[in-house]
């Protein structure tokens, strides 16, 4: 974690690179293979729309810290940068539902104790999933995941080390791997490569947004090409980093899943949240271990707050308990913490259907329709009324007064004189 005092100098700038540097850079100046596998089951969706429905997605994450005369770091320019693509496609036809998806993330860093690009997260993932609803809330399922990492895995420390692999004949005398290095090969590119497949029946007894809750049963198969892969095992209190081989794993059994997920009524926040177990029956393990000692038990939890609709704040919590990738005495529970900050670009949008309309919309919906239907109640309610009514009779007669007939024009004084004439000249 780099220093809060270098943050400081460099203002907002240096505390939001902070946030980004003290939960996706390593805690040590080195890099390990990663072993633990995510669980992302989905199953039918009240969004979900008839017919193909592609997806595309690009997150980044960057983090610049530069430090200098800072108490307690070491001078110099750190960075960190990250990408992600997530893209697939979904197709739901009457009973009939699809998913398939494509992930890639990758992150890499350099310090000034270690003058060079190191990988810190490699992760490529891909999914597909058919699910045949037999009623509304139960159906049958099939599934197949491959997982894997593109690059090659390499331990950097920043000063002289000596690797020592961990002898499972004989604990006391370790397999000397590489002295006096800083560099130590852990994994080949697409290495561990692993394969999952499950078939069975599942159930959605609530599908609600704020809570879905989903279980799944049937039979599982998983293989893990491993071999050649090595893993930190370090033991504090010896000079020496100690190393632990891993194996090929194959196993056929029962596997169980229970999950929930959902969001927020604004969908500003959302959580997800399973426990799956694996017990094989059968299995390759050399150690000849029992089905209940292989059995393999993993955890996934996440929590989403989208800060905004291009910037969200991601936290996951990932730890599986796999004993077979490791020899008996020895097997380690993995344990991964991520918290993120990202940006995301969607290049293509999947469609949704048209959200339904909340209960407080559905009843101004209704109180409009009443208010329309009784005000055209009342118009033909007055149209009636006035088609019932007789027409109004005719206004009365008035008697005028008959006129005089004309009489002899008065003479004498009192006459009027006649209006003058004018003649023509």
């Amino acid at each position: 974690m780099l220093a809060l005092m270098g943050f400081l100098r460099l203002g907002p700038l240096g505390l939001f690179a902070g946030l980004l540097s003290a939960v996706a850079a390593p805690a040590t100046a080195h890099a390990q293979a990663k072993i633990v596998p995510a669980d992302g089951i989905k199953t039918g969706e009240e969004t979900d729309v008839e017919g193909w429905a592609p997806f595309l997605a690009l997150t980044s994450t960057i983090n610049l810290v530069s430090n200098s005369n800072v108490v307690g770091q070491v001078d110099g320019f750190s960075t960190l940068f990250g990408l992600g693509i997530t893209s697939g496609a979904d197709f739901v036809k009457g009973r009939h539902l699809m998913r398939s998806t494509l992930s890639i993330n990758e992150s890499v860093a350099r310090t000034p104790v270690i003058d060079e690009w190191v990988k810190t997260n490699d992760v490529v993932k891909a999914e597909g999933l058919y699910n045949y609803f037999l009623t509304q809330n139960l159906g049958l399922f099939g599934r197949l995941k491959v997982e894997t990492a593109a690059f090659a895995a390499t331990d950097v420390r920043g000063v002289a080390t000596d690797w020592v692999e961990k002898n499972p004949a004989d604990p006391t005398m370790p397999i000397p791997r590489n002295q006096n290095s800083v560099r130590q090969r852990l994994a080949s590119p697409f290495h561990p490569f692993t394969i999952t497949e499950s078939a069975g029946g599942f159930a959605d007894p609530i599908r609600k947004p704020w809570l879905n809750l989903s279980f799944r049963a049937g039979l599982g198969g998983r293989h893990t090409l491993a071999d050649e892969v090595l893993l930190i095992d370090d033991d504090k209190a010896t000079p020496e980093v100690e190393l632990q081989r891993l194996r090929d794993v194959h196993q056929l059994g029962a596997e169980a899943f229970a999950g929930v997920a959902g969001k927020r009524k604004d969908e500003r926040a959302s959580y997800k949240a399973g426990l799956s177990i694996l017990f094989p029956f059968v299995n390759n393990d050399p150690d000849n271990r029992s089905a209940g000692a292989l059995t393999r038990v993993g955890f996934e939890g996440a929590l989403n707050f989208n800060v905004y609709s291009w910037m969200s704040i991601v936290y996951t919590l990932n730890v599986t308990r796999d004993p077979q990738l490791f020899a008996k005495g020895d097997e380690l529970i993995q344990v991964q913490n991520t918290l993120l900050l990202t940006f995301q670009f969607t290049v293509v949008k999947k469609p949704e259907k048209a959200k339904a309309p909340s209960k407080e919309q559905l009843e101004l919906e209704e109180a409009k329709k009443k208010a329309e239907e009784a005000e055209k109640r009342a118009l033909e309610a007055e149209e009636k009324l006035k088609a019932q009514q007789p027409p109004p009779p005719p206004p009365p007669a008035t008697d005028t007064p008959p006129t005089p007939p004309p009489g002899p024009a008065p003479t004498g004084p009192d006459a009027p004189a006649p209006a003058p004439t004018t003649t023509p000249p």
